[in-house]
């Protein structure tokens, strides 16, 4: 057993010994990538006088946002000119400036590059902000390496709840808030709804938003809707291809799973959380199967409002049951006053004048760029390498921008996130009404909803009706059959009131029985005694055999749990590389072994017996996080060391979690206090996390698709015994899953 901590990022706990280590800035390199005004990206040299007199602004958008550069462009443009009265005083102050447009594909390692490159042609000097990404995970890669280096960054439109974790993103925010999923529900109140089914993508915006919603929706609840109890009935997760695209096999499989034929706990809306080119082949498949033709099918902002990626909408009908919600669109006088200059200019370039803006992205991106200038002009020129100080400007910022009225909580999130609801029917996505994060905010047009299988304004219920059961033909005799009988009986009470001295009779005879009944509990209560004397003589032979087995060669004679193990041990570098495999930049602060006796010696039975049964022990080193749980419950542990009550609900069910690489136990990781509850451990530093490195019996597996209603591994068809453990991919490693000892 090995405990790590991590300090300067976060602080690490490891199963068979301990450590800590720190990400470290890098520096860079010599050129700029500029934007001019005219819209095309090139490279401009910029000397050290030209660059400490220039304010650099980095664009990193989507190529699916084909609108993105142009629109970039034209509202920088807007920015660097002083005499408009387009917020003429943002940036006002003599120095020029320069914005570069990079396309990062929303795709978080390439983002990365693209933010590495610019300061590599930037003679190693980062930009003063980043406006981007619009995905999740390019904006958490991004904002891991700007937080370090204290460049401020805002992005149109990540949704994902990590990045509201202002310790891990210091230097983030953005003009969206997280994914809506209290104003999901809202809106599903607002229709009476509380069954659904849970259809997502292996992504980690999927993740992220099922497992909240999961955690807010199921259960009690007495609100402004009213009393209700939320359900689902069914859940799966779609696996995807290396390019994204989903797993066609999977999908098919999690609409085969789906209980139609059990209308106890069927729903007839369904939840699917995906992005665009994810969704709508999952919607074309269950259509072209024949799915469920009354499916509601709720849209995440994932693909609320959009259409299929391939352009062909053909297969989709006039009322296909499609309801979701977007972002607010906003069309206030700030609004139309932004689009009539960006029309004005699109005229000089010879191009076509639209009647809005692309989609809800593209104001969000014109908000995001003003956020980001209002916060650098609020501070000093010297002071706009001061991450922490624009920062705080940013989140004190307050104004009526082209998405509406823009404010950020102290986490860095929008501020009292207000959505569309949409409803598709005729080819088109058609605004029905409104929804807030409070339950009870929702503000339905119901006689504009249409739904698959329904006349417009009727509204379906989640749940199907279920049949009066129907009694069989043997039901019928055996009811037959005691009425018979119970007329006999009432018959014979007559009889038996002339029988009193013979019922007195069979009166002393049950107290006969009563006694022995008493004699045999008395004899159960000594019993209970020998078993419990039956556990202490196990524990004591627990221990015989741990003082009489072999320790691990790499075990000291201490008779402390924790064992600090010094650089100079040839252990402390072999797992200081085993992490490094898959977490580069490491360095391990503390390093301990655990040297716990009756642990190893619950752990040698178990992996005799294993061997004793014919199965190989199959033993592996893993990871394994422990989220909020002090680690001292379990390596202090005189049993089970880890124990299925502090077990979470995961990806394959409820059961205890280990994977083979670091870097994704590293998600789960204890983040200590600052003062220590535990004599073994230090107080922990700032940023620190801690995780175990362990042992881990893997007897014989079996790999299944992610399954949240899993609780046991099936059974071996050739043996008819239960596997050991279950095992599968997600996130890049492989993990296992244990549901017992």
């Amino acid at each position: 057993m090995t405990i790590i901590f991590i300090s300067s990022v976060f602080k690490l706990v490891i199963l068979m010994a301990s450590f800590h280590f720190a990400v470290s800035a890098n520096s860079t390199s010599s050129v700029l990538n500029s934007t001019d005004s005219d819209g095309k990206v090139g490279n401009l040299t910029l000397g050290t006088d030209r660059q400490n007199d220039v304010i650099q602004i980095l664009g990193l958008l989507d190529s699916t946002w084909k609108w993105g550069p142009e629109l970039f462009n034209f509202t920088m443009s807007l920015i660097r000119r002083h005499d408009d009265g387009w917020h003429d005083d943002i940036l006002n102050d003599g120095r020029d400036i320069d914005w570069s447009i990079r396309i990062e594909n929303c795709d978080g390692t390439n983002a990365l590059k693209e933010y590495w490159d610019f300061r590599t042609m930037n003679s190693g000097i980062p930009p003063h902000g980043v406006v981007g990404c619009r995905c999740s995970a390019s904006s958490t890669s991004v904002a891991s390496v700007a937080g370090l280096e204290g460049v401020p960054q805002i992005s149109p439109d990540s949704v994902a709840f990590e990045l509201s974790d202002v310790t891990k993103f210091p230097s983030f925010a953005r003009v969206r808030s997280t994914d809506g999923v209290d104003a999901f529900i809202a809106m599903l109140r607002g229709f009476g709804w509380q069954r659904v089914t849970l259809i997502q993508t292996d992504t980690v915006y999927s993740n992220d938003f099922s497992s909240a919603f999961q955690q807010n929706w199921i259960g009690r609840h007495s609100d402004k809707t009213g009393e209700w109890k939320g359900e689902i009935g069914y859940s799966y997760t779609i696996t995807l291809r290396s390019d994204g695209l989903i797993n066609e096999d999977s999908a098919r499989q999690a609409l085969n799973g789906v209980p139609t034929d059990n209308p106890s706990i069927n729903a007839r809306v369904i939840l699917l959380v995906a992005q665009p080119h994810q969704a709508f082949p999952i919607l074309r498949l269950a259509k072209e199967s024949g799915f469920q033709s009354d499916t509601v099918w709720a849209a995440t902002t994932g693909w609320a409002g959009w259409y299929p990626t391939d352009g062909d909408s053909s297969w989709i009908s006039q009322k296909p049951g499609f309801i979701g919600f977007t972002p607010y669109r906003n069309r206030d006088q700030h609004y139309r006053d932004f689009l009539k200059r960006f029309n004005e200019a699109r005229v000089l370039n010879g191009l076509e004048q639209l009647d809005n803006l692309p989609d809800y992205a593209s104001e969000h991106t014109v908000d995001a760029i003003l956020a980001l200038t209002m916060g650098l002009s609020a501070v000093s020129p010297e002071n706009r390498k001061n991450g922490t100080e624009i920062m705080k400007r940013i989140i004190g910022l307050e104004f009526n921008g082209v998405s509406g009225h823009v404010s950020f909580t102290a986490k860095g999130d929008r501020k009292d996130a207000l959505y569309s609801i949409f409803n598709f029917y005729e080819g088109d996505w058609k605004n029905v009404g409104t929804v807030g994060i409070e339950l009870g905010s929702a503000v339905i047009d119901l006689d504009a909803v249409c739904f698959a299988g329904k006349d417009c304004g009727i509204i379906p219920s989640d749940m199907y009706p279920i049949p009066p059961a129907r009694l069989q033909e043997w039901v019928v005799v055996v009811i037959s059959i005691i009425a018979f009988v119970l007329a006999c009986v009432l018959m014979r009470f007559f009889y038996l009131t002339k029988e009193k001295k013979k019922l007195e009779s069979q009166m002393t005879e049950l107290e006969k029985k009563m006694a022995a009944i008493s004699a045999i509990d008395d004899e159960l209560v000594d019993i209970n005694k020998i078993v419990e004397d039956a556990k202490q003589r196990q524990a004591s032979l627990i221990k015989k055999r741990a003082a009489l087995q072999e320790t691990p060669e790499t075990w000291s004679k201490s008779d402390e749990i924790l064992v600090l193990v010094p650089p100079e041990d040839g252990q402390y570098w072999k797992i200081f590389n085993i992490m490094r495999e898959t977490i580069p930049n490491v360095h391990i602060s503390q390093l301990w072994r655990v040297q716990n006796d009756s642990l190893w010696s619950y752990y040698s039975f178990h992996r005799d017996r294993l061997g004793e049964n014919g199965i190989q022990a199959n033993e592996r080193r893993v990871w394994h996080g422990t989220s909020a749980l002090e680690p001292s419950v379990i390596y202090q542990d005189k049993m089970d060391g880890f124990m299925m009550q502090f077990a979470a609900q995961g990806l394959w069910g409820r059961g205890i979690y280990f994977a083979d690489k670091a870097s994704y136990s590293k998600n789960y990781s204890y983040k200590p206090p600052m003062s220590s509850s535990t004599t073994e451990r230090p107080d922990a530093r700032e940023g620190e996390l801690e995780m175990f490195l362990t042992r881990l019996l893997i007897g014989k597996d079996i790999k299944l698709d992610q399954n949240r209603l899993l609780t046991v591994p099936p059974p071996d068809p050739s043996t008819g015994l239960k596997y050991n453990t279950v095992t599968g991919e997600t996130q890049g490693s492989q993990v296992w899953i244990v549901y017992g000892k």
